[in-house]
């Protein structure tokens, strides 16, 4: 049974494993801003499973909502157009 969230706001919890851990790991190793598409390939090499047809999209959208919902305690933030960058909250 699916709950609408419209008007509420929802917390997305478990980042410190699975995708938003891969997602930190690999900006954080690039030393240099990402695009989804290539964060998206480097999780995927690094042994993230995915059945979606878009994983860029599924990244972006995870990122995106960490930097929404955490503000500056993020462990991402926008570096331009499309493109992410690892802040010193990646590691932790």
């Amino acid at each position: 049974m699916f709950t609408s969230l419209a008007g509420r706001s929802a917390v997305v919890t478990g980042g410190s494993k699975g995708i938003g851990r891969g997602i930190a790991e690999v900006l954080a190793d690039a030393g240099e801003p990402l695009g989804t598409k290539e964060i998206a390939k480097r999780v995927i090499a690094a042994g993230w499973k995915t059945k979606g047809k878009t994983p860029h999209a599924t990244l972006y959208a995870a990122v995106s909502r960490e930097i929404t919902v955490k503000g500056s305690a993020s462990r991402f933030a926008k570096a331009g157009r499309g493109l992410f960058k690892a802040t010193a909250k990646a590691g932790q």
